[in-house]
């Protein structure tokens, strides 16, 4: 470059020159144009091809073997699975509301205001 800054970059034998160099331009501001090829060509001196093409082939299988979850809505729809009883939550609650009728309590549900949740 122009010799009046430097700055430090981090390269493993087994990365990629053009992809280490796109980086540190892109992170330092420096122009592509006209500094890229001479960071790639610094870099290649670096560079071991069979470490390369070894971490290239360690990144497939490991791709490869990834465990791949797949979302329970997309293989079984929007089913909920649960193991509670809703009827039993239902009488409770609806128990519940009568205790506080008696006492005339205004958090009440009257029949007014819990008919719009009644989907039978």
């Amino acid at each position: 470059m122009d010799g009046r800054n430097s700055t430090g970059l981090g390269f493993n034998k087994d990365d990629d020159p053009t992809e280490i160099a796109k980086h540190f331009c892109d992170r330092h501001r420096v122009d592509r144009g006209n500094h890229m090829p001479e960071i790639v060509a610094h870099l290649r001196k670096f560079a071991d091809p069979i470490a390369r093409a070894q971490r290239l082939e360690k990144e497939a299988i490991a791709r490869k073997n990834a465990f791949k979850q797949l979302p329970s809505w997309k293989r079984d729809g929007f089913e909920m699975q649960t193991s509670s009883k809703p009827e039993v939550m239902r009488k409770k609650i609806e128990e519940f509301n009568r205790t506080l009728l008696q006492e005339k309590d205004p958090n009440a549900m009257t029949p007014k205001s819990t008919s719009i949740f009644n989907v039978q």
